[in-house]
């Protein structure tokens, strides 16, 4: 009976939720707190007890971006009933394009299942083409999300790597030829993995039959693949898109005693009256005033609906001047919206205390109790020994930074639970360096997760 959750698509810590302390250790920036510095995003160096180096200067801690659209009707399924998509710090262009995609995803399985239905009111049109490759990622993983390992960090980039689009064919003094099926725009960026698998950028100065000109000298090899990170015409496309998502309604205009009735039945079966008692003269072309009513009726504008149907059954057509029709459509969606607003009903919800005994008497840091709160709760439910959370009490000794499923191991290949792997050639326990000092990697394969320990900070 409980809604589910689940987060579908964004950026991922590559720690536990609520069991990172990297930031707030280096940078006094609590993580847990909603104030990450993002310190895995760093480039960091990974050396063996012998100082043998594995890898240099790669981003070993930077997690490719969460993508489950292609797990939607199994989680579906499992009783899943909403679903998280990152926006903060994002911008609109994100939004806009990661939300269309995945509305048209759920609304397809939705229209394939008759026990499914939207939770909320209304339908949702775009007059783009919803693409996530367009907008800011760093590859796509679906994590473990159907068990087993996988190699889930972008080591060589953590930035924008865009959308593929195509391959050098030939190389200028001035440019390069390029095989694709996209059309490119002047101002368009592209990107690049270069010799040493870093991420180079250019800036499309110009395009001309299949030859992309650059204002600066670039290094391009015959065979090298090409990404766009930023597509001007997608952008202009979506700003250019304001409203998506409308509330269908249907108008029926009547005759009354003392006026005409407009009566407004909306999608979800909400009715609204309103009563226009302007006493008008009588139409001379009749079949003209009626074509005129429904033209201007099923105008909207910039309101939440969308007219569907204008039903006219009068005794006589009025004569209405379209200013005066505009008028009485607009107060008819007006009223309309405020009759949506005061009828929607709020579940209310009840809290009741237990005493349930928590499952341990004492707490560990890791529990982040940060506030009287939180420890109000804990004493409620028998807990009697409870250590604060570091961000309270500054003391990281002997505190694990970072626990995470993500294995630097698995990722280079250096797993030993894998055939054919290089484990062999390097000495326990790993170091990885950034500017901000050294931290200590462990490794319990038992449970297969990886934790970081400060070594010496800088």
């Amino acid at each position: 009976s409980v809604p589910l959750e689940f987060f579908i698509h964004g950026a991922l810590c590559v720690s536990y939720s609520g069991q990172c302390y990297l930031s707030q250790i280096i940078a006094n920036r609590s993580a847990n707190r909603g104030n990450c510095a993002q310190f895995c995003r760093h480039k960091f160096t990974l050396t063996d007890s012998n100082n043998k180096i594995i890898e240099q200067d790669k981003y070993l801690l930077s997690l490719k971006d969460f993508n489950l659209s292609n797990n939607l009707q199994d989680l579906i399924n499992v009783g899943v009933s909403s679903f998280k998509i990152e926006g903060r710090l994002k911008g609109e262009d994100y939004v806009k394009n990661v939300t269309a995609f995945y509305r048209q995803k759920l609304d397809s399985l939705i229209a394939k299942s008759p026990t499914l239905q939207r939770a909320s009111s209304g339908t949702s049109h775009f007059t783009f083409t919803p693409a996530p490759e367009k907008s800011f990622h760093r590859g796509a993983t679906s994590h473990f999300i159907n068990g087993g390992k996988a190699k889930v960090a972008q080591i060589s980039t953590p930035k924008s790597m865009g959308q593929k689009i195509g391959f050098v064919t030939k190389v200028f003094t001035d440019g390069f030829s390029i095989s694709t099926k996209e059309i490119i725009q002047n101002g368009d960026g592209l990107c690049y993995f270069d010799s040493n698998n870093s991420l180079q950028g250019i800036r499309v100065n110009k395009f001309s039959a299949g030859k992309i000109f650059t204002r600066e000298r670039i290094t391009l090899e015959i065979g090298t693949t090409l990404f766009r990170n930023l597509d001007t015409s997608f952008q202009k496309e979506i700003a250019n898109s304001k409203k998506c998502r409308t509330i269908g309604l249907s108008i029926s205009i009547l005759s009354s005693t003392n006026g005409i009735d407009f009566l407004i039945e909306d999608e979800d079966g909400l009715h609204s009256t309103f009563h226009d008692p302007t006493q008008y003269e009588d139409a001379k072309n009749e079949q003209k005033m009626v074509e005129s009513i429904k033209k201007q009726f099923k105008k909207s504008g910039d309101t939440i609906f969308k007219v569907r149907s204008v039903h006219i059954e009068l005794d006589e057509i009025p004569f209405i001047p379209v200013s005066q029709i505009n008028t009485i459509r607009r107060n008819c969606l007006e009223q309309h919206e405020e009759k949506r607003i005061s009828s929607y009903l709020t579940k209310q919800a009840t809290f009741s205390p237990s005493s349930v005994p928590w499952f341990s008497t004492s707490l560990q840091p890791y529990d982040n109790v940060t506030n009287k709160k939180a420890e109000e709760f804990y004493k409620r439910h028998e807990v009697t020994q409870i250590v604060h959370a570091p961000e309270l009490d500054g003391n990281s000794e002997g505190l694990h930074l970072m626990t995470t499923k993500y294995c630097v191991k698995y990722q280079l290949d250096l797993c030993p639970h894998n055939p054919g792997n290089n484990a062999k050639k390097y000495v326990e326990p790993f170091f990885l360096t950034d500017n901000t000092g050294s931290y200590t990697l462990h490794f319990d394969c038992a449970k297969c997760q990886m934790m970081l320990t400060t070594t010496s900070k800088k």
